[in-house]
Order: C-alpha cells, then structure tokens, then sequence
C-alpha cells in the first residue's frame, strides 16, 4: 500500500498532471493511506444517514 501511495503522490505532483487537473478546475490533494482510511469511514457514516 505504501509503495503504491507514493506512486500516486509523485504523479500528482507532476507539473503535466497539475495542468491537466487545473483544466478540469479540479485539485489533487494527496493524503497518507491512514487519512484516506479515515475519510472512507467518515463518507460511509455519512451515507448511512441519509
């Protein structure tokens, strides 16, 4: 999991994948494995709900 985050992480701070994300007025916020974790959780909370 680690190896693949850090994979994720480098490409996102490519200069052409920031351009290509500031094109589609989006932004890539790169998180640890243990801060998606958490917001998976929060988002299924979330859902629940509703």
């Amino acid at each position: 999991m680690t190896r693949l985050n850090t994979a994720f992480t480098t490409a996102l701070k490519l200069p052409e994948t920031q351009t290509r994300y500031a094109a589609l007025m989006a932004e890539a916020t790169p998180t640890s494995p243990q801060e998606l974790r958490l917001h998976g959780r929060k988002s299924v909370r979330g859902m629940k709900g509703r």
